[in-house]
């Protein structure tokens, strides 16, 4: 559940999220977030 919450603060403060979480990853690619981390341009 903590996963959302960081998706939501990086949304709220357009930052980046960085995570090593590549299902995260997704998610905040697919809501429009820029992802940091080795899963950074799956998809």
């Amino acid at each position: 559940a903590y996963d959302a919450v960081y998706l939501a603060l990086a949304l709220a403060r357009s930052l980046p999220l960085a995570t090593l979480d590549r299902k995260l990853a997704a998610a905040a690619r697919g809501e429009g977030a820029v992802v940091l981390g080795p899963f950074a341009n799956d998809g």
